[in-house]
């Protein structure tokens, strides 16, 4: 059956938590005294830009990650897993397991919208690293 879910076309809840979040280069990343990030990326400028006669292939786009999203920002250093950041975000805010995999999830699916991470299914190891 591999890691996608047949009958949805979905992968599998184990798959993903097993899966190992990283950072996409970035042009500059600066971390703020109170714990909240500035991440500057370089995106490709959308073809109309160059239809009407711009001449750089990207521009940069900034984005301010407030305390919580810096710290799972932080956390996907492709190394943790999915289950083991939401297990330490849990701890650390002393939330429940369930809500910590809600908001931790929602807010990684932005951030691989903003192309600032991406996520490498690794199906051979186990779902507790």
């Amino acid at each position: 059956m591999g890691l996608r879910n047949t009958k949805k076309g979905q992968i599998q809840r184990d798959s993903v938590f097993r899966a190992r979040p990283y950072h996409l280069p970035v042009h500059t990343a600066k971390t703020h005294d109170d714990g909240s990030m500035t991440i500057v990326v370089n995106i490709p400028r959308p073809r109309w830009h160059r239809f009407l006669g711009a001449q750089e292939l990207y521009v940069q786009k900034a984005f301010e990650l407030d305390n919580y999203g810096a710290e799972v920002y932080r956390a996907c250093d492709g190394q943790r897993s999915v289950h083991r950041i939401i297990e330490d975000f849990s701890l650390d805010h002393k939330i429940s397991l369930a809500e910590a995999e809600v908001s931790v999830t929602t807010f990684m699916k932005t951030l691989i919208q903003r192309h600032l991470i991406r996520v490498a299914l690794k199906p051979d190891e186990d779902s507790n690293a």
